[in-house]
């Protein structure tokens, strides 16, 4: 029922049929698949048909990914769904396919997505995050944007001093307001990571416990207290 579903005219029941076939293995199922890709017009649809094949993985999910990435779409969304896709893989040469993506000449949807795709790889090689610094000036506010944001998720402490000079600049009220959210987060973080906070958090787990073993020891004398009360109700009664 769900194969016959993906040839629906309607754009979002396709996607639901797709995501609903994400758990069958079937050869016909992976076929079925490939064709919806080949086929669907609808960029969100196609995204989750790609999302679908990526979880799957697919022998061929390096060229897919690939190929993805110059599919034209609205607001870049096929593509914007690849990068996310490829920063996750074990793409060989995901790197660098993002990176190009993040420079000047790329449509701004499409460089944005490469912005937050270059993030997550900042997670795994910290040497890409002069690159991700950089975008904080660049001269398109949608990557500005982006950039700030991405660097609230996987920025450091230098990375407070960036975006607080940052807020020095004039900018767009939007643009602020996510710095000071980035540098909020980062602090929490910051402060999670602490030795101190590991400290406060290793109190709390034994104040836990111990006030885990008072209840026991409370319960354990008021089931004592109910059996005896109950053994003396039985002597009571036989006399």
């Amino acid at each position: 029922a769900l194969l016959a579903t993906l040839d629906d005219q309607h754009a979002l029941v396709r996607r639901e049929a797709v995501q609903g076939l994400e758990s069958f293995e079937r050869d016909a199922v992976l076929a079925a698949l490939r064709a919806r890709w080949q086929q669907e017009p609808a960029p969100d649809a196609r995204g989750t048909v790609l999302r679908v094949l990526a979880k799957k993985k697919v022998d061929d999910l390096h060229a897919l990914l690939e190929a993805a990435l110059e599919v034209p779409s609205y607001r870049s969304k096929v593509a914007g769904t690849a990068l996310e896709l490829l920063a996750a893989s074990e793409h060989p040469r995901k790197r660098e396919l993002i990176l190009l993506r993040t420079r000047r000449g790329t449509e701004a949807q499409l460089r944005s997505a490469a912005v937050k795709a270059l993030a997550k790889l900042v997670k795994e090689d910290d040497g890409l995050r002069s690159e991700l610094r950089a975008l904080i000036s660049d001269e398109t506010f949608f990557i500005r944007q982006s950039a700030v944001s991405s660097l609230g998720e996987v920025g450091v402490a230098e990375d407070i001093k960036l975006l607080e000079s940052h807020l020095e600049q004039p900018s767009d009220k939007r643009e602020a307001e996510l710095a000071r959210e980035s540098i909020k987060k980062i602090r929490k973080r910051l402060e999670q990571d602490s030795p101190q906070a590991e400290d406060q958090q290793a109190k709390a787990l034994a104040q836990e416990a111990e006030d885990l073993e008072a209840k026991v020891k409370e319960l354990r004398a008021k089931a004592r207290r109910l059996r005896a009360e109950e053994a003396e109700d039985s002597d009571g009664d036989g006399e």
